[in-house]
């Protein structure tokens, strides 16, 4: 989908990108994250997922399935450091992993047609296709994230971070449309069959605004590629033991982890707390939208004018005390009071670290620094995430909320007292 024309030789720094290339990479990344986040909001566990686990009987407590299936991510990202180590054209490879990693989505609309009368298959059909694509998709997320701010100004990553999220939560204002058209016209389980086949058809848009992304090629600091997975094992222990700082942004990202419980079961909690029915599926798609497009906008302001270390710092106290104000959320204005504080935690975690990232580690580093420290970050992660699942069950809501609240705590102190505030990335 793309050629040589497409692009540019690298210039001496990334302030030096020429404006019309900049401008264009800045927006179109941004439309493509955009359509991405509409498909998610509508058929992904923030939404679509939680009304059909309370209408089909599935315990809420399972949708900690689906947030380890965004740490999956972390676990394909050496795969895709191997295959493009030594690489200097990455858009052809982020287009061809993008295609599988959606063809995985059909069996959203797929498996809700066939199996929406069987609670326990559909249950493990949406959780697999979750695992699966999130797998799928991190083989390239560290190259693609290292492709789209080589395509753009340094001193505008922040807002490239804020923009993408910003439009994204933009786009959930249209999905809120189509959701609740789509339930006024129909019914269960039609009208979760729609929105799915919507969301992937929504999916498959974003990936054609990838394939339009006019790429920057930046010299690698490695000659040749490497020749298979152990190399980049060995290349990631370094890393790990060489740079202090990675060690703990992965000890910070892990108490960060315990955040994870308050966006996985807030949605759940809407709907149990609140007796949401799918005619109200609209209410928390627009609470979050509006939210996220304001707080991406303020979180991408922040990073760019104070650094991505106040970010990291900043995001998780609003974890902390979102997840203990939460505890005291039993009607929907709590809920439309706590969902922003949320938002924004989530919103500068999402942008602040990997401009941390790429900020700290050297240019032709950067997709190994990134699959490093979100390798490392997962397993911890995961097994929180897994924790969460059996807290819910045994605890109920607000004992997890609080064991949230006190690991949103420990991180912001991490961050605090174990990280240097960056504010110019390495030329080289």
């Amino acid at each position: 989908m793309s050629n040589d024309k497409d692009s540019i030789p690298s210039p001496s720094t990334m302030d030096t990108i020429p404006l019309s290339v900049h401008r264009w990479n800045y927006w179109i990344s941004s439309f493509e994250c955009a359509l991405y986040i509409m498909a998610t909001n509508m058929i992904g566990p923030m939404t679509l997922i939680p009304f059909l686990f309370k209408q089909t009987g599935i315990d809420s407590s399972y949708l900690g399935l689906f947030t380890i299936s965004t740490l999956i991510v972390a676990l394909s990202g050496p795969i895709g450091a191997t295959l493009m180590s030594g690489q200097r054209r990455m858009l052809p490879f982020c287009v061809t992993v993008g295609i599988f990693q959606r063809l995985v989505f059909l069996m959203v609309p797929l498996g809700v047609m066939f199996f929406h009368g069987k609670p326990a298959p559909l249950l493990w059909i949406l959780a697999t296709v979750w695992l699966a694509s999130n797998f799928i998709g991190g083989i390239a997320t560290p190259t693609f994230m290292v492709m789209i701010t080589n395509g753009t100004r340094e001193r505008w990553w922040g807002r490239l971070m804020g923009m993408r999220s910003l439009l994204g939560a933009a786009s959930g204002l249209v999905a809120t449309i189509l959701v609740w058209g789509v339930n006024r016209i129909s019914s269960y389980p039609n009208n979760y069959t729609i929105l799915g086949w919507i969301g992937v058809l929504l999916l498959f848009g974003s990936l054609y605004g990838v394939s339009r992304f006019r790429e920057v090629m930046t010299p690698t600091t490695r000659e040749a590629p490497n020749t298979g997975f152990a190399k980049e094992w060995v290349r990631t222990l370094q890393i790990w033991r060489e740079d202090t700082r990675v060690r703990w942004i992965v000890l910070g990202r892990t108490f960060r982890s315990f955040g994870f419980f308050t966006g996985t079961y807030i949605t759940a909690m809407f709907i149990a707390r609140c007796d949401l029915t799918d005619s109200l599926m609209w209410l928390p798609v627009i609470l979050f939208s509006v939210s996220d497009m304001v707080t991406n906008y303020v979180s991408g302001r922040i990073i760019d004018h104070f650094g991505s270390k106040p970010a990291l710092v900043l995001s998780s106290l609003l974890v902390a005390f979102s997840a203990a104000f939460l505890t005291q959320c039993y009607s929907v204005p709590f809920f439309v009071i706590c969902i922003p504080i949320l938002s924004l935690g989530g919103s500068l975690i999402n942008n602040g670290w990997p401009t941390f990232l790429l900020k700290m580690s050297p240019p032709g580093d950067r997709t190994a620094y990134f699959s490093t420290v979100s390798l490392l970050s997962a397993p911890p992660s995961i097994f929180i995430s897994v924790a969460g699942v059996f807290l819910v069950q045994w605890l109920d809501y607000n004992p997890t909320m609080w064991i949230s609240a006190v690991g949103g705590l420990i991180g912001a102190l991490v961050f605090q007292f174990k990280l240097p505030n960056i504010r110019q990335a390495p030329s080289r």
